[in-house]
């Protein structure tokens, strides 16, 4: 069984305290490398490209966070990032000195071995595409395993992964770049925010070479935020030090390395194996991921999709009524609210959903396609409205258009500004203004 791995993390530890960074990228090496009996996948280290930050390995410049500072051993039959110099930390084998000593003066040119740094290249767009190009001529991969953290957003209708250089690595893009590697079985596994928006780009895969060879595991869906460890159990302590890592990466670690998914298990060409222990190793994380906003999902070619739990959805709202004294609710209008889902934060303005509450209950939902409201509302001795609510997708906005039935010259509205075709107050039309109102912003 051939298996080539891509690590991908495009956040840097040292940047605003995110070790887990570094920390996740670390042990999925280190697992990756381990022999099976060893409770590893047994994967060639040759066969395994880092991707992290810029470039150069995490090393704590207090010396205090030695743990996952790992070296690796140099192969020179595939072209990888410059040599850098080593970090401190332990070695992926242990030698005596005097032992490397000899080693040294009889295969000088094999010393490397012992020197290279964790990191093969930078977390950059153009790294990226060069690397995944390169392996597009690779003939000998039954396994890819591709796993991705940092920092994920969305961006309209995309999710993207924000590498190190400040570009983002699209949805649509990294599908695109994957396509054309031959495979049996890829593996995608993605920690970051917003990550679930990569999976109905993914399993699409345009390569006529095969089909139905897609497993896609992430930490949250596609408008959900991913966390780190939330409890002691979940703890990570060496001498004192506090190592952080991602919730969902944690249970994936534990899971594969607890054999869930065992590569001798694997028959090169049997991808119906590798999707039966893989949704194991999704169940297990589903299960003991204990982070409420985090919704883990599952797509394989064999299972379908699967999304376990329900997904938490909270709500920006604006509340607005008349007052002619602008604080005695006896004296109030009627309660009107603005709202939509946080998960519609990202999605682009033309598509957003806006919902309209009145008094409690939700009467219209404003899109693009059905962008007005007719309210008709007659309460003798509080303020009465006839009118309109319109939705401006254009400019972000829904106004109030319409009269305002008051024993007020100006009602008092949260959000209210002035407009040049407001009708002044005078006396002889006291019981009915017209008013142009903008009701409700969003961004």
């Amino acid at each position: 069984m051939n298996i080539y791995s891509l690590l991908i993390c495009g956040g840097i530890a040292d940047v605003n305290h995110y070790d887990e960074f570094w920390n996740d990228t670390a042990c999925m090496w280190e697992l990756l490398q381990r022999k099976v009996e060893k409770n590893g996948l047994g994967v060639k280290d040759e066969n395994i490209i880092v991707f992290y930050g810029n470039g150069v390995d995490f090393s704590d410049s207090e010396g205090n966070m030695t743990k996952y500072c790992y070296k690796r051993p140099l192969n020179r039959n595939i072209v990888k990032g410059s040599l850098r110099e080593p970090v401190s930390g332990k070695l992926t084998e242990k030698l005596s000195g005097k032992l490397a000593g000899r080693l040294s003066q009889r295969l000088p040119e094999r010393l490397p071995l012992l020197r290279r740094p964790l990191t093969d290249y930078a977390a950059t767009s153009d790294n990226i595409e060069r690397v995944l190009n390169s392996l597009s001529s690779t003939n000998d991969i039954d396994l890819l395993f591709i796993w991705t953290f940092g920092h994920g957003f969305r961006d309209e209708n995309n999710s993207y992964l924000l590498l190190a250089d400040g570009s983002k690595l699209y949805d649509y893009r990294l599908a695109e770049l994957l396509e054309n590697i031959n495979c049996t079985t890829r593996i995608i596994c993605m920690q970051q925010c917003f990550s679930g928006g990569f999976i109905d780009n993914l399993k699409k895969d345009g390569n006529r070479n095969t089909k139905n060879r897609n497993i896609i595991l992430t930490s949250c869906s596609d408008f959900a935020s991913a966390y780190p460890t939330n409890d002691n159990v979940e703890e990570d302590r060496e001498n004192g030090v506090l190592y952080s890592h991602g919730e969902f990466n944690y249970h994936l670690y534990n899971a594969l390395s607890s054999k869930k998914f065992n590569t001798e298990a694997l028959i090169p060409g049997d991808h119906r194996k590798a999707c039966e222990m893989m949704f194991e190793v999704y169940k297990y994380i589903s299960d003991n991921d204990n982070i409420d906003e985090e919704s883990t999902q599952y797509y394989d070619s064999e299972n379908g999709y699967w999304n376990e739990g329900p997904e938490l959805i909270d709500y920006l709202r604006s509340r607005w009524t008349f007052s002619w004294n602008g604080g005695n609710n006896e004296e109030c209008g009627p309660i009107i609210e603005f709202s939509y889902p946080l998960t519609e934060m990202y999605r682009a303005a033309k598509n957003k959903q806006v919902y309209l509450s009145i008094e409690g209950k939700m009467v219209h939902n404003f899109n693009l396609n059905n962008s007005e409201y007719r309210v008709i509302i007659k309460n003798p001795d509080k303020f009465s409205l006839d009118g309109y609510f319109t939705a401006d997708f254009d400019n972000k906005k829904i106004t109030y258009t319409g009269k305002v039935y008051s024993r007020s010259s100006r009602p008092y509205c949260i959000g209210y500004e002035p407009e040049p075709t407001d009708k002044s107050y005078c006396e002889s039309d006291k019981e009915s203004h017209e008013w142009k109102i903008v009701v409700f912003n969003w961004f």
